[in-house]
């Protein structure tokens, strides 16, 4: 079953909304050039999360000893690599790694040590991405036509929605996926 990822999470009531609309998956933009109060709050939300929701940081340009270091305080899961980011950013932490990519570059997947290929979607895929068994997320601004199109072509692991498109189109295009597996599911 296709999983959820909000992503871009801003506030505590963005984190409840995601939940609340049944997120398997939270993800906050970190860095350590910020204030150290703004990490205590995005800590606070991260630890008012429910068990066994994954929390994810968003991480660009940081360097490892600092990622590491974030990933402990705010007991983090998993780690988003925004682009730019090195081949040798993404072997060295202990957290599962996204790491986002443009879909014309997914033949270099292989190269890189992510568990997962976010592919930020501007156009519907035309031809399912080369990533191996390695998970795919989908993130994008696509109408329903071209989400459906898109989902038809490729099961991704997951997709992700910031808190404005849970709340709009994609959030409702979201919903009725899930409805329709439900569905399914009752019938078999």
């Amino acid at each position: 079953m296709m999983k959820l990822y909000v992503y871009e999470i801003g506030s505590k009531a963005e984190a409840d909304a995601a939940v609340a609309a049944g997120a398997d998956a939270i993800g906050i933009r970190l860095s350590y050039r910020g204030d150290q109060l703004r990490m205590e709050r995005i800590r606070e939300v991260f630890c008012s999360l429910p068990p066994f929701l994954s929390r994810v940081g968003i991480f660009q340009e940081e360097q490892r000893w600092d990622i590491d270091e974030m990933c402990s305080f705010c007991h983090l899961q998993g780690i988003h690599f925004c682009l730019p980011y090195a081949e040798s950013d993404t072997g060295h932490h202990s957290e599962y790694a996204i790491g986002e990519m443009p879909v014309e570059q997914t033949a270099d997947f292989a190269k890189y040590h992510l568990d997962a290929a976010f592919l930020r979607l501007s156009a519907p895929l035309t031809a399912a991405p080369e990533i191996g068994k390695r998970r795919l997320i989908l993130a994008g601004t696509l109408s329903t036509e071209d989400w459906r199109q898109t989902l038809a072509l490729c099961r991704p692991y997951a997709l992700a929605l910031t808190p404005a498109q849970l709340a709009g189109e994609e959030g409702r295009l979201w919903r009725e996926l899930q409805r329709e597996r439900w569905a399914e599911e009752e019938k078999g």
